[in-house]
Parts: structure tokens; sequence; C-alpha cells
């Protein structure tokens, strides 16, 4: 996985919003998206 990797809108809220409730890095927050936890 690359950072120049894509997502939807959707995904990308998906991010920001676990990144700012449970101050994940950004990494962390794909990692926990992409696993279906989110």
């Amino acid at each position: 996985m690359t950072m120049a990797e894509k997502f939807t809108a959707n995904e990308e809220w998906a991010i920001r919003a676990l990144m700012k409730e449970c101050e994940y890095t950004r990494e962390e927050a794909i990692i926990r998206m992409k696993s279906g936890m989110a």
C-alpha cells in the first residue's frame, strides 16, 4: 500500500473521522477502515 492510493469520498471521510475521534495516524485509520472496523 502506498500513500498514492486513492480513496472514495466516503472512505476519505471515514479515515478522517477515525483520525479525529481516535487520534489515529492516517496509516492506522486506513488499516482499521480496510479491516472492516470503521
